[in-house]
């Protein structure tokens, strides 16, 4: 019988990896775009949610990858755990590699097109162009770059792969655009926040940068806002069901939950592992109240 003590640490240690490893975050964009799928009423396409899944999780630790090679060292918790597990998170890194090519060469080719620039601009997000600077270096432009990219592929994919064009004359898919990008943006705005020191010092003109932390949370709460105006507009004019607004809402009174505790210097565990699994909880309500 294990100690409590015991206990806790093996819990911690999972929780760091589930959240450092970017599983949550990756796990957040394969749910988006499952839920979306649902919202349009379109088939469930295995494959695709399978390959946002993957892409994500290989993206994002591809740029950290990057991220930490061009630092001279790793002074952050969540870069420390990745320096010590480093031979682990490259090695599935890889095997993220090997399934997202798997499930890219089955996607419908007018969506393997469409993820072609999507891919470039994450690449360009952290490698340098010839000039020595890379996208994350344009002010202001971190969040919107990650918040339209998780728009992009967790609505218009779907759309593409189910071969349903006509839904491009109505209104509904770019309201949920609207609302996707708001919500990931006012999701990951807190993001930045944490990194404010670290920016700064490396001369990166972000939002809380420019605004402060405060303002920056008052900004995150508009976004919600409007996604949850665009949520209520869906469903007065029928499109969905009470059901996904309150999940939408639910979420969004989570996360608010969660803002009241931010401040600069907070552990880095509650941003990945807390803040991020915002993310897939609106299927996560969604399936439990259905």
């Amino acid at each position: 019988m294990h100690s409590p003590i015991y206990m806790k640490e093996r819990s911690l240690k999972l929780f760091e990896a589930l959240a450092y490893s970017n599983f949550i975050v990756a796990l957040g964009a394969a749910s988006l775009g499952y839920l979306n799928t649902m919202i349009l009423a379109l088939p469930q396409h295995q494959i695709l949610t399978a390959f946002l899944f993957t892409s994500t999780f290989l993206i994002y630790n591809l740029q950290r990858r990057l991220t930490l090679s061009n630092d001279k060292q790793a002074e952050t918790e969540l870069e420390k755990w990745n320096e010590r597990n480093k031979n682990i998170v490259n090695l599935l890194t890889l095997i993220s590699l090997a399934f997202s090519l798997y499930f890219y060469l089955k996607l419908p080719f007018n969506v393997a097109l469409v993820v072609i620039p999507l891919a470039v601009i994450s690449f360009a997000y952290v490698l340098p162009f010839k000039n020595g600077y890379s996208l994350r270096e344009i002010p202001y432009l971190k969040v919107l770059i990650v918040s339209f990219s998780w728009a992009i592929t967790t609505v218009i994919l779907p759309i593409l792969s189910a071969d349903a064009n006509h839904l491009f004359l109505e209104s509904t898919p770019y309201l949920l655009i609207v609302s996707i990008m708001a919500f990931v943006f006012a999701e990951s705005l807190p993001f930045d926040i944490r990194d404010l020191y670290i920016d700064q010092k490396n001369r990166l003109k972000t939002i809380p940068l420019g605004l402060g932390v405060k303002k920056s949370l008052i900004l995150s709460v508009l976004c919600f806002s409007l996604t949850l105006s665009c949520m209520l507009y869906l469903h007065l004019e029928g499109t969905i069901s009470s059901l996904i607004l309150w999940c939408f809402a639910l979420s969004v009174a989570v996360a608010l939950l969660l803002f009241l505790k931010i401040k600069t210097g907070m552990s880095h565990l509650y941003y990945a592992l807390l803040l991020d699994s915002v993310l897939f909880l609106p299927l996560s309500f969604y399936l439990l109240l259905s």
